[in-house]
Order: C-alpha cells, then structure tokens, then sequence
C-alpha cells in the first residue's frame, strides 16, 4: 500500500482507545463480556458496536476524545474522524475494551480509496462498505 501524506497518530489512537476502554469499563464492567460476545456475532465491517445497546456510546467515546486530545472532535475533521474511528476499531475488535490490550497500531494506505487502513480493515465505514460493493459493480475487491 502506498503510504498516504497523513495517518493518525499511532500514540494518540492508542491513547483514546484506552480512555475509551476505561471509560466503557468504569460504566459497564459486569456487562463487557457480554458487549464482547455481540460484537463478535456483528458483521466483521459493521458500522456499528454493541456498546449502543447499554448506552450513548458516541458520547462516551467524545469524552475519550477531549480528555485524550484536550479538546472537542471537530466533525468536519477528516484527521479527527480518523483518529475517533481507528481508537474505535482498536479498543472495540482488538482489545474488546481491555486497556491493557490496546497496542500501537502501524497504518497503511488503501489504494483504491486512499483511506487510512489498519490490518486490512478501513477506519471509515463508509469506505467499508463502498468496498462491498466493488464485486458488484465488476471492480476488485482486494486492498493492495
């Protein structure tokens, strides 16, 4: 994958996916295995986690964001979608909201839309699910 101008900062994504554990930790603890095992059953490039079912999770993720970043996401910010969306990814499919499993991420580039990518799987959902459907507009499918 080509390498794109900018990606998030691996640090900062990592440091809000762990605030964001945390805070999902603090408010639903007895429940995290169970949001766990319903994000396990969504559909690997969903745009959605289960977090939603307990509670206003954007809102949840937002106070990550400025206690993190020190201030609130700008929502016309590409750079801070992508920041929210990868600390997302990570702290929901990587950790399943352990603060102690969120790892730096290395990103890559997709080359067919230029979106910020980590291990294969895109930060945007939108893009997600312009890959979908790719095949059937007779496109390739794969992110090389």
């Amino acid at each position: 994958m080509a390498k794109k101008a900018w990606v998030p900062d691996p640090e900062v994504v990592r440091a809000v996916a762990v605030k964001f554990s945390e805070l999902i930790q603090e408010s639903f603890g007895d429940k995290v295995p169970e949001i766990n095992r319903r994000n396990r059953e969504l559909k690997e490039d969903g745009d959605s986690c289960a977090t939603h079912d307990f509670c206003d999770a954007n809102e949840v993720m937002a106070e990550a964001f400025r206690k993190v970043v020190g201030r609130e996401q700008e929502m016309d910010s590409d750079k801070d979608t992508d920041i929210w969306n990868a600390a997302w990814s990570l702290a929901q499919r990587t950790a399943e909201f352990d603060p102690a499993k969120a790892k730096v991420v290395e990103f890559e580039i997709c080359e067919v839309c230029h979106d910020p990518v980590v291990g294969g799987k895109h930060l945007s959902h939108y893009a997600a699910r312009i890959h979908e459907r790719l095949p059937r507009i007779g496109l390739p499918v794969e992110v090389a």
